[in-house]
């Protein structure tokens, strides 16, 4: 790989890669205990943040261009443009099709709901810088804000926000990559830019 930007995995052990050095999405196939590995898409240029839904179907940021979605049908994958925004660095998608996204940008996180014209989008959490993020399967959201894992739960339509956890280590350490697991656990990586450690 060149620099791998983005990763996901689907419900049957595929893993997803958005490698931004090389303009590819790659597609790692579990096989007799290894991988095989497919192109999703190499014409998309720089890639960023990537997700895949319950049926198989592919996001991806395309730099200075958008959200692309690759449709899944017959092994084979269809792109169409979904909506535009200046770069999705990281994407989530949850159990109703839902899409979030953030560009690390004031906006916060964007989320896309289907509708029969194709998404209509609402902003969450905004106001915040947020370059990483992720969604569960009920749509709670947990994203870091500096030393600081914040959680916003759907309620009534909108979102009711919440501390999950916080780093009380110097000011020079900061909350990275963020992921959850399907009994809620939240787990998150940390890394300290004075002594340059950092851990899970």
């Amino acid at each position: 790989l060149g620099y791998p930007t983005g990763v996901a995995v689907d419900g049957a052990g595929n893993v997803y890669i958005a490698d931004q050095d090389n303009y590819v999405v790659y597609k790692e196939t579990p096989s007799n205990g290894g991988y095989t590995q497919s192109i999703v898409d190499n014409t998309l240029g720089t890639v960023g943040g990537i997700a895949v839904d319950g049926s198989g179907n592919v996001y991806v940021g395309r730099g200075g261009i958008g959200v692309e979605k690759e449709t899944l049908s017959a092994g084979t994958y269809t792109r169409s443009e979904i909506f535009y925004t200046f770069y999705a660095g990281s994407i989530s998608v949850d159990a109703g099709g839902n899409l979030y996204f953030a560009n690390d940008s004031s906006s916060g996180i964007l989320k896309e709901t289907p509708s029969a014209t194709g998404y209509v989008e609402s902003a969450i959490a905004s106001g915040y810088d947020i370059y990483r993020f992720a969604v569960d399967a009920l749509g709670n959201i947990f994203f870091a804000n500096g030393q600081q894992i914040i959680k916003e739960a759907p309620s009534g339509g909108n979102y009711i926000q919440s501390t999950v956890a916080s780093v009380t280590n110097t000011g020079t350490t900061e909350i990275g990559g963020i992921a959850l697991d399907q009994t809620g656990n939240v787990w998150f990586s940390i890394y300290d830019y004075d002594s340059r450690l950092g851990n899970v």
